[in-house]
């Protein structure tokens, strides 16, 4: 089974933190950002995960950067003509002066438009804090 599960824990009325779980054909990651801006997924990311069809030009991008690195990376891109979508997820962790002990993560997995619309629902209710998590779950 294929999947991405995000959680969000604000900071305060503005930021907070995202944490990503995903897993697809045995291979897993999980990974966390701090500073997130909420205003700023639910203004771009949502708005373009709603979008139908999603274009191949400007696919739905959740990019968390601190410090310049990028911690985790979300993009969902169309994959074929029968609508399926292929969602990337990249993971990094801190790398704590030493980049020889940073560990990183790139899984991906198909989904559809279906699914897609669920988990951008999903992650509306975590981001306003009346659900704990949104799962989107992939096809294959």
């Amino acid at each position: 089974m294929a999947k991405l599960e995000l959680e969000y824990s604000p900071d305060d009325e503005w930021d907070g933190g995202l944490w990503a779980f995903v897993e697809s054909n045995g291979y897993s990651g999980k990974g966390h950002a701090w500073g997130i801006d909420r205003q700023t997924i639910t203004d771009k990311f949502l708005r373009a995960l709603r979008i139908y069809p999603i274009p191949t030009e400007s696919p739905p991008l959740l990019k968390a950067e601190i410090f310049g690195q990028c911690h985790l990376r979300i993009a969902v891109s169309p994959f074929n003509a029968v609508g399926h979508l292929l969602v990337r997820v990249d993971l990094t962790t801190d790398f704590d002066f030493d980049r020889e002990l940073q560990c990183s993560a790139t899984v991906r997995f198909l989904t559809e438009y279906a699914l897609l619309d669920r988990f951008a629902d999903e992650l509306e209710r975590v981001l306003e804090g009346r659900r704990d998590v949104a799962t989107l779950e992939g096809v294959k």
